[in-house]
């Protein structure tokens, strides 16, 4: 069983070896992908990646309008057959993603997305890793993303900054008793036995383009441990992984200006100098001063969001028209114009924070919005709920408790890892699902963005809040001994069996609602009486950066030196900074300085510094610690008791002499207890009875039934029964339901004097425990009759 990780502040700093020694590139091996503008096979070990990209060769139209943000599609492709397996089922051959596709799909987008530029990558680029080869236990991420780092270094497209990437893993150090250390790991039966784990992607000059960090204990991780676990990243792909991509890649190159082989894609660098162009002229425009005057004096904290949306669309509308104005502008300058003046606008939002610490909805740098929420809003047959409200996103959360019969099943390849046949439970007893419907941002009608099920954005949110949970609920291994003991009414935590289900419905957004999920869910753990030990909280933290100014006369971007005073962090970020930032870092830890699950993400191409990353880390932790969980605290502290309307798993105990009672004539009496309670009843052994339920009174029906079936009976005791059949020697009377005793003919007993289905009073006179035979004679209250 794994052990409880108590935090401490040292990890060795024994060296490594280089963990991309095995990895190697191959530009179009036996011609594979030979129609694509970059195809790259990947190998390590008996690992094998193809990885291709497609993009338009064809010039884009003047009269397109231009995208704010590169048109990119990443697709993971991972099938049972690289592993020399296959599936029967119906899924395997549906064409859909497996969740676990589509999270390291979601992962390679994040690594290499901000390193492009909108404006000179305005045709679809489709970027597709697909496995050839590979072992069940191999973890593919970080060579998913070295691969597609190669394959779009390799091409023609505007994207020349290598990302490497690695999976570190937190494990017991050699040096101390009481010291972790970080190691790269590339099998996923050494991530799950492990402490803690951080996939990160570092850019050529030790900036970090995204990090996932999840614990794997009770306790999380304090932000020292991660801190230099993220260092220790950074200087292995620095060191090794980065040169490596850098020597494949000026060798391709040397060898493609011999053949020829490259094929010229179409590059916008004029679209880039347009819209620098286009920047100064609105600088320099009379409108632009009022323009931003408005932005930034009005008092948007009097307003809702879409109220502030409709002030800064009608602002908008004004400046573009009197630039149209003055400059008379055509149909193929006002796209270039309309793009020009989002990223200026996105330049005014940084300078209210970097200049005069405000925030477009009035707050202060460090201030979370208000908080709000309400526990158990709904009735049953909920098992438990709770609504999570900051600022004007809000969260409603349900959590609902199954057996484990009920619990989902993983069919992605990649869990496939043999486990030894028992009867233990799963220790994966948590599934959370997020939705985000198309209302809760105010849209007036569906957007086609899907033909069934959750978007990669819902399915990417719902993991990382279940890894931010997965810690504190109940999800070690059961065995059916543990739940003979256990108080079936309010299981305690070691002896809790159910699997857990929460899900998130986002009913109004205006940022960071996968982070107020997490609040929710948490709340709505211990509504449902889920043993949890304390709540676990979240929040997203932003960065405005002095880099990303531009000269207002210039129109030059400032090549400040990145350091304290270069940027600033904003707490608990709405939708428009998200938008208008650099990062959006999500953090979620309970109130003890665990941190138990963190998300970054970086929208620009110079990424953010070690520095920077640990300052927001630090800051996410302690709003979390002194004012979200006391906050949650005072709405429910402790779990509730278990629902009599929630689902039971529970074991009995029968004599094994006493079986047959219920196992004889083809289980007849165990099915007529299924049937009448309504559960479901299964042997473990020769004296063990496993109950599932879906409520705790059906599960104490069958319980009674079947102690009345197999308990034991006294000489003298007395039963009320009924008379089921007589015959030429006596009468059978059922004392309880399917427990049946004889009542001798020599106790005056005829069809005359008794009669089928009368009540009659009995006393016991002999009791035979090896046999079950039970003897009887009447009261003296019949007697009397």
């Amino acid at each position: 069983q794994r052990r409880t990780f108590i935090s401490r502040s040292h990890i060795s700093s024994k060296s490594v070896s280089n963990p991309f020694q095995n990895i190697t590139f191959t530009d179009s091996l036996h011609n594979i992908g030979q129609y694509s503008q970059s195809s790259i096979v990947t190998t390590s070990n008996n690992t094998v990646l193809l990885t291709t990209l497609t993009s338009s060769t064809s010039p884009i139209p003047s009269s397109t309008p231009l995208l704010h943000f590169t048109p990119l599609i990443v697709t993971f492709s991972d099938k049972f057959h690289p592993r020399g397996l296959f599936s029967t089922s119906s899924n395997s051959s549906s064409g859909n993603n497996s969740d676990y596709e589509i999270l390291v799909s979601r992962a390679i987008d994040h690594a290499v997305r901000p390193n492009f530029d909108s404006s000179l990558n305005q045709s679809r680029i489709n970027l597709c890793v697909t496995v050839l080869a590979s072992d069940s236990d191999s973890d593919l991420t970080p060579l998913a993303i070295q691969s597609a780092s190669v394959a779009l270094q390799s091409s023609n497209l505007s994207w020349n900054r290598p990302v490497s990437a690695v999976r570190l893993i937190a494990i017991d150090s050699l040096h101390g008793e009481n010291e972790l250390e970080w190691k790269v790991s590339t099998k996923r039966s050494e991530i799950e036995a492990s402490f803690g784990e951080i996939l990160l992607a570092v850019g050529e000059n030790g900036s970090i383009m995204t990090m996932e960090y999840s614990a794997k204990t009770e306790n999380g991780l304090n932000s020292d441990i991660i801190t230099r676990g993220v260092q220790k990243g950074i200087d292995l792909c620095t060191h090794y992984g980065i040169p490596l991509q850098l020597k494949f890649i000026e060798t391709m190159n040397s060898s493609r200006k011999m053949t020829q082989k490259n094929v010229n894609l179409p590059k916008n660098e004029c679209l880039e100098t347009q819209i620098k162009s286009a920047m100064k002229q609105i600088q320099l425009n009379a409108s632009w001063k009022d323009y931003k005057e408005k932005f930034t004096l009005i008092d948007y904290s009097k307003y809702s969001k879409h109220e502030r949306a409709q002030i800064l669309s009608g602002n908008t509308r004004k400046l573009l028209s009197a630039l149209d104005s003055t400059l008379n502008l055509d149909e193929v300058s006002k796209p270039i114009y309309a793009l020009a003046l989002s990223r200026l606008k996105r330049k005014v939002v940084s300078d209210l924070a970097l200049h005069y610490n405000l925030r477009i909805d009035g707050r202060n740098l460090h201030e979370i919005r208000e908080l709000r929420a309400v526990v158990g809003i709904l009735p049953n047959p909920v098992h438990g709920s709770a609504i999570f409200g900051r600022g004007e996103s809000q969260v409603l959360a349900t959590c609902t408790n199954g057996i484990p019969e009920s619990s989902l099943q993983i069919d992605s390849s990649y869990k496939y890892i043999p486990h030894p046949s028992n009867i233990q439970m799963d220790s994966n007893r948590l599934q959370v699902a997020y939705e985000f419907p198309f209302w809760c941002t105010g849209e007036s009608e569906l957007e086609a963005k899907r033909s069934s099920g959750y978007s990669r954005r819902e399915i990417g949110h719902g993991m990382m809040i279940q890894n931010a949970l997965k810690q504190i609920v109940p999800n070690g291994k059961i065995q059916y001994q543990d739940l003979i003991t256990q108080n079936p009414r309010n299981p305690s935590r070691q002896q809790f069996p159910l699997h857990t289900h929460l899900h998130n419905l986002v009913t109004s957004s205006d940022g960071s609602t996968s982070m107020a999920s997490v609040c929710a869910s948490s709340l709505a753990l211990m509504n449902a009486g889920v043993p949890v030990p304390y709540h676990i909280a979240g929040i997203a933290i932003g960065l405005m950066k002095r880099s990303d100014s531009v000269d207002e006369t210039q129109g030059k971007t400032e090549d400040s030196q990145r350091g304290t005073e270069n940027y600033v962090l904003l707490s608990d970020i709405n939708g428009l900074e998200d938008h208008c930032g650099s990062m959006d870092m999500k953090v979620c830890a309970n109130g003890k300085g665990g941190i138990f699950c963190i998300q970054l993400g970086i929208n620009d191409q110079s990424g953010i510094t070690l520095e920077m990353f640990e300052n927001g880390m630090k800051l996410a932790s302690n709003l979390i610690k002194t004012q979200i969980i006391p906050f949650m605290n005072t709405h429910i502290e402790f779990p509730n008791a278990l629902s009599d309307h929630s689902p039971r798993l529970h074991c009995i105990e029968v004599e094994p002499l006493l079986m047959p009672l219920l196992t004889s004539q083809q289980r007849l009496q165990l099915r007529r207890i299924e049937t009448e309670s309504n559960t479901k009843c299964t042997l473990l052994s020769e004296n063990h009875i496993l109950i599932a339920s879906h409520n705790f009174y059906s599960l104490q029906q069958a319980i009674e039934s079947i102690r009345k079936l197999t308990g034991e009976v006294y000489i003298g005791e007395t039963f009320h029964g009924t008379v089921q059949s007589i015959s030429n020697f006596g009468a059978f009377i059922e004392i309880f339901p399917g427990r049946l005793g004889l009542l001798h003919s020599s106790e005056n007993v005829s069809k005359k004097s008794l009669q089928i289905g009368q009540q009659v009073d009995v006393i016991v006179t002999e009791y035979d425990p090896i046999q079950g035979s039970i003897k009887l004679k009447l009261s003296k209250h019949h007697q009397n009759q």
